[in-house]
């Protein structure tokens, strides 16, 4: 485990699953600071993987551009029209909010 943290800061070190959700972590909290830079979120309204709920508080605490799939299935936006949108924030930087439909 400790080799894992200093390998990945960002996560931990962990696996994340969601059957270890609620085990207690002793890890000190990340402190997130708002940049300069553009940043593009986007969640699924419905999954329960990655609950909706940590984007919105992502999006609170770091202040980018959130975009929203309106379905309840974990990575389905790269089969979606809309994965365009995210993509355009990799190639030119521009962001999106809003929705768009998911995989229902």
């Amino acid at each position: 485990m400790q080799a894992r943290r200093t390998a990945d800061p960002g996560l931990g070190g962990l696996y994340f699953t969601a059957w270890c959700a609620d085990w207690p972590l002793h890890a000190p909290p990340t402190h997130v600071v708002r940049g300069h830079s553009p940043l593009q979120l986007s969640g699924h309204k419905d999954e329960d993987v990655t609950p909706y709920r940590w984007v919105q508080e992502a999006q609170k605490a770091t202040g980018g551009a959130l975009l929203t799939v309106q379905d309840d299935v974990h990575a389905s936006l790269a089969q979606l029209p809309c994965v365009s949108k995210v993509l355009a924030f990799f190639r030119s930087g521009n962001t999106t909010n809003g929705t768009c439909p998911g995989d229902r």
